[in-house]
């Protein structure tokens, strides 16, 4: 069945001498495998719409007992040239493509992680300072969606909330992987472990699933705890998603970013 599909290109290879094998996220089907015929030519109609951020309308010739559908025509809607052209920008955008990949092998569409996709790469397509921040928020809402959302606003045992115990002085917590919620150093001591953070993770944290991408996009934040948060919400996701892994372009971005 002839379909026309919204999609982002995930992830792209080159299949025997004149083909490309796809991994597109679309807004109608969820993850989908398409192969391209002649895309390798020195005359094709593709373009830069098969690299992956490509943001396309393509037509599929899409059969439910075929594994690769066949794709046909795409024509692109946005390139992200303003990320292609940044370190930063282009290393943890790639990330978001390859956390997208993980979390929709194996799901069904799902509209609202499509545009929180789209969305977030034109937000950081625009951003005019560091987008590191948008990356978690993009984690973060992935997390949401999943089902996994922690309670971090107050101590799951005496309920005080992280702004009365920061007024209290209380400056790390013990962040709880299977409940997805913290104890403060009030009810459990607080050792130097991987599970003990900064209580500023939590209010990020907590910011990140309240406001929009725009508002994250210029939120003024602390960066000394940018550790903490990169870790323990990248251990959370791995802890509740069996398939997660290492993203290998955060990898890169962390072992070679300017300090």
């Amino acid at each position: 069945m002839i379909q026309k599909v919204e999609a982002v290109v995930l992830r792209s290879m080159n299949y025997q001498e004149s083909s490309k094998i796809l991994t597109i996220f679309t807004r109608e089907f969820g993850a989908l495998g398409v192969i391209v015929k002649g895309a390798r030519r020195a005359k094709n109609k593709f373009g830069a719409s098969l690299e992956p951020l490509a943001h396309i309308n393509a037509i599929i010739y899409k059969k439910e007992s075929r594994e690769l559908q066949l794709l046909t025509d795409a024509e692109l809607i946005d390139s992200f040239p303003g990320i292609q052209q940044d370190f930063e920008k282009l290393f943890l955008s790639l990330s978001i493509l390859e956390l997208t990949y993980i979390v929709t092998r194996h799901s069904e569409k799902s509209n609202p992680l499509f545009d929180l996709l789209v969305n977030t790469l034109h937000t950081i397509e625009s951003a005019t300072k560091s987008v590191v921040l948008l990356f978690y928020y993009f984690e973060a809402r992935v997390i949401v969606l999943l089902g996994f959302q922690p309670s971090i606003d107050r101590c799951s045992s005496c309920g005080r909330k992280v702004n009365e115990l920061m007024e209290q002085g209380a400056r790390q917590v013990i962040f709880e992987l299977d409940r997805g919620s913290f104890q403060c150093a009030l009810c459990l001591p607080v050792n130097d472990t991987d599970d003990s953070v900064d209580i500023g993770t939590m209010t990020v944290w907590e910011q990140l699933r309240l406001l929009n991408v725009k508002e994250i996009r210029d939120l003024d934040w602390n960066r000394e705890i940018q550790g903490d948060l990169d870790r323990v919400i990248s251990r959370y996701l791995e802890h509740h998603q069996p398939e997660m892994r290492t993203l290998r372009a955060k990898q890169m971005f962390d072992a070679i970013r300017p300090e």
